[in-house]
């Protein structure tokens, strides 16, 4: 079992630098857009608490450079092989709600390793089809 979580800011690939400078964080994928991305190992990561405190008080200047919230979205891939489940407290649904930040969740059986593969790479996909 692997999660990967991203925060992900479509933007022009000119202005990444600048989200960098807004968030406090350099991006640490390779994309077409501006993606902070986290790799699970053992212990359970509060990824939407974290990706939120790494947002709030930040949507003024994101928006100053052209980005509003509907850019701006959290990624959960997790790769299983019996069984997929996910339970979300309220207040993490509240806190993606009240911000109007969306939740995208991918699953996929890690016995389908041709999805598994395409999956593990789809962000060097991207920019190799852009």
């Amino acid at each position: 079992m692997k999660n990967v979580y991203y925060l992900q800011i479509e933007v022009e690939f000119s202005k990444i630098h600048l989200i960098d400078k807004i968030m406090g964080i350099k991006h640490n994928t390779i994309s077409s857009s501006w993606q902070y991305m986290i790799v699970e190992k053992e212990a359970t990561i509060s990824y939407i608490y974290l990706f939120m405190d790494l947002l709030e008080g930040k949507y003024k200047d994101l928006l100053e450079i052209g980005i509003s919230r509907n850019m701006i979205t959290i990624w959960r891939m997790y790769s299983y092989d019996t069984q997929c489940n996910f339970e979300y407290s309220p207040l993490e649904l509240k806190r993606l709600g009240d911000n109007g930040i969306v939740l995208n969740i991918v699953c996929w059986d890690t016995g389908d390793v041709v999805l598994s593969a395409l999956l593990i790479i789809w962000p060097i996909l991207l920019i190799i089809i852009i």
